[in-house]
């Protein structure tokens, strides 16, 4: 390992240039660091100090040589960095000031290469986002809490037509549990005060929120959560985040619509092919969250099989929507 003396300062300069402007299929000599360097920084560095920057950065770990050249190590390669970035540009629960910012933060992850080849994350802002500015506040909070076994308390707020909060009653105070990511939001998996059940908040909806002092009820102690609570297992049979007990339900539906039933329910959704082009999928779940499935492939040959009291509720939604559609007598 090359000794730095006191110019200590090079092998930064020198892995900064390299991550913004090498990668393995793109290395840069010696000559071109020191190129980029004067060009950025106005500095000309001698080719022996440079030499000896990529030596120590390539014994910590920090950089690749190759015979043309030198890259940085980076934490993710283009493509998962990629993935990242559309991910949290379609993330709806983060508000757009906090979705640009956090792009930002990973694009500075790439090269300047990767920058120029994903030109639409300059506009992560104008993607469908929820206002809430509080969303990542809320989540910091909501993890101190459960981390620390104590209540939390906040308000619950709906959307008006400009999109702006409005608060809808009085303040809630809850002995939080988890967190879930699904359907595209984040919701809180919680016990409020005074109930005998588990009840679900969608954070961006939730303002001022704060920890308490107080301690945590023990989920234990509620009817169905004597071993604990496992947030997987919740969120796979809660997978439109509707709470009620859990049952067996049975669908029958063509074949082609299997796909939508593992990306609804998961690996968990028994599914068997069955004659004529069907498969019956069998789900250990809330009968409303297999209702919504229900009705939105409905038209397109779902049926539930079983329980019947889930088939009435259907049929009473399907009653419902022909009613708005039916011409009415004074109609045009």
């Amino acid at each position: 390992m090359s000794s730095m003396g006191g110019n200590r300062v090079v092998p930064f300069q020198v892995l900064k240039t390299l991550e913004r402007y090498a990668s393995e299929e793109h290395p840069l000599s010696n000559l071109q660091i020191i190129a980029k360097i004067q060009q950025d920084q106005r500095v000309t560095l001698a080719r022996n100090t440079v030499a000896a920057s990529v030596e120590l950065l390539e014994s910590l770990g920090y950089v690749e040589r190759g015979p043309k050249g030198s890259w940085p190590v980076r934490l993710f390669d283009e493509t998962e960095l990629r993935v990242l970035i559309d991910g949290v540009m379609a993330s709806k629960y983060l508000p757009p000031a906090d979705a640009k910012y956090l792009v930002g933060k990973l694009m500075e992850l790439g090269s300047e290469g990767f920058a120029r080849r994903v030109k639409h994350v300059h506009m992560a802002d104008q993607w469908v986002h929820q206002g809430n500015v509080e969303f990542l506040r809320n989540i910091e909070q909501l993890e101190d809490a459960i981390e620390g076994h104590k209540k939390a308390s906040f308000y619950r707020n709906q959307v008006r037509a400009d999109g702006s909060l409005e608060r809808v009653g009085g303040l809630h105070r809850v002995s939080p549990y988890g967190i879930i990511c699904t359907n595209s939001q984040y919701y809180l998996v919680c016990r409020k005060e005074g109930e005998d059940h588990l009840r679900h908040y969608r954070i961006d909806r939730l303002t001022d929120m704060e920890p308490l002092p107080e301690t945590a009820e023990d989920i234990r102690r509620l009817p169905g959560y004597e071993q604990g609570f496992h947030i997987a297992e919740y969120a796979a049979t809660h997978s439109m985040m509707f709470s009620g007990e859990l049952e067996l339900i049975v669908l029958r539906m063509p074949a082609e619509l299997a796909g939508y039933v593992r990306d609804t329910f998961g690996a968990r959704a028994e599914l068997r092919e069955i004659p004529g082009g069907l498969v019956e999928a069998r789900i250990t779940g809330t009968a409303r969250n297999v209702r919504f499935f229900a009705l939105q492939y409905g038209p397109s040959g779902c049926e539930v099989l079983r329980p019947e009291s889930l088939r009435r509720q259907l049929l009473e939604d399907a009653r419902a929507i022909a009613a708005v559609y039916e011409p009415k007598p004074d109609a045009p």
